[in-house]
């Protein structure tokens, strides 16, 4: 066969065709680290939240004392030779860091299609288990069309009591959520 393609047996026969690397799944989205950048300013100085393509993990990116440290989010677990990927996580990542330095993210999962929120309490420590927004569906049960990418464009807004409102795309349905 030839350079770029794979082949399988169908009906006895061989069967070739080109094989898709991951550029060729989000062709308008660059394969670098750094995509989805979100800055915030918090109490205790600039903070990122990113996106890195190239292993599907969110970042978080802050400023402490000077100097700049990466928190990893969501995307995988463990480190070194125990790593385990999680997903591809960190599209559409938006950052808002609370008076009291809680970071609080949300972004979509791109291989669940789902917008999802994670919270790192003081921007210091283990970031707390992300949480599903939306999934997709409708309530549990598909829609008539089927599950329903949501989640571009997201925004959001956490008020002095702690309560979290999310604005965001869904894409499938071209509306506002």
């Amino acid at each position: 066969f030839a350079t770029g393609q794979a082949c399988v047996s169908k009906s006895s026969a061989a069967t070739c065709t080109a094989v898709l690397d991951s550029s060729d799944f989000f062709p308008n989205v660059p394969t670098v680290l750094g995509d989805y950048i979100s800055l915030a300013n918090g109490p205790s100085g600039l903070g990122i939240a990113q996106y890195d393509r190239f292993h599907g993990t969110l970042w978080a990116v802050s400023d402490a004392g000077g100097k700049w440290a990466s928190t990893l989010l969501d995307g995988q677990t463990g480190s070194g030779s125990t790593t385990a990927d999680t997903g591809d996580d960190g599209i559409a990542a938006n950052l808002v860091i609370t008076q009291n330095g809680d970071w609080n993210v949300t972004y979509v999962n791109g291989i669940q299609e789902h917008l999802q929120f994670i919270s790192w309490p003081g921007g210091k420590g283990t970031p707390l288990a992300p949480e599903v927004v939306d999934d997709g569906y409708d309530n549990g049960k598909p829609y008539a069309d089927g599950q329903h990418v949501v989640g571009d464009d997201a925004n959001m807004r956490i008020d002095a009591s702690g309560n979290v409102t999310v604005a965001y795309q869904d894409s499938t349905a071209g509306t506002l959520r």
